[in-house]
């Protein structure tokens, strides 16, 4: 039989224990939030950064494009009318290639935002497996806790990973596209330049 001041130690620690795991999982979970706005703001500059070099880009090319129209107008006509094609095929080149990397950029922040999500997600049901670890009253309990936190564990990553391998496989599907166009465009164009 245990003393009352035994008692009084034990429900002491066990307040203790319990006060501190309440603010490590407010520390944690704030920290978190803040993790995830840092997120968002970082997608939401990468599409800026993304937009604005290819807007910058487009408009260098058309500048070029002016200096060389400039200084071949005077060799005729077939030159500048070569010229006029290799620019559009520049431009949709160019144009296609930056598509490209818009949407390489947001199928990697949608696979990021996944993993975020699941590792918020696997977070929370470790601190809650954490909790009702301390609040286990025999080492019976605490085992079968524990293994049924691994089993859920091991079926989430399953699942985890079964959505990235999709989001990948989407991702790269729809930044493919643009550049699958392309080349059935200028197989077309090249096939009707050689009938003429």
């Amino acid at each position: 039989m245990t003393s009352p001041a035994t008692n009084r130690a034990t429900d002491t620690a066990k307040e203790m224990a319990d006060r501190a795991s309440k603010e490590i999982v407010r520390q944690v979970s704030t920290f978190a939030q803040a993790l995830e706005g840092i997120n968002l703001q970082l997608a939401e500059g990468m599409d800026a950064v993304i937009l604005t070099s290819q807007e910058q880009a487009a408009r260098g090319l058309d500048q070029m494009v002016g200096l060389w129209r400039d200084q071949t107008a005077r060799s005729g006509q077939m030159a500048l009318k070569a010229l006029d094609d290799m620019a559009a095929i520049g431009r949709l080149q160019l144009d296609t290639a930056l598509t490209i990397n818009l949407l390489a950029a947001r199928g990697a922040g949608a696979i990021q935002r996944e993993i975020d999500g699941f590792n918020r997600m696997a977070f929370d049901k470790g601190m809650a497996a954490a909790t009702r670890v301390l609040e286990a009253r025999s080492l019976h309990d605490v085992i079968a806790i524990q293994t049924d936190f691994v089993k859920q564990s091991v079926d989430d990553a399953l699942t985890e990973a079964g959505k990235l391998s999709e989001l990948a496989a989407k991702a790269a599907d729809e930044t493919i596209a643009p550049l699958n166009a392309r080349v059935s465009d200028a197989v077309v164009q090249f096939g009707q330049r050689q009938a003429a």
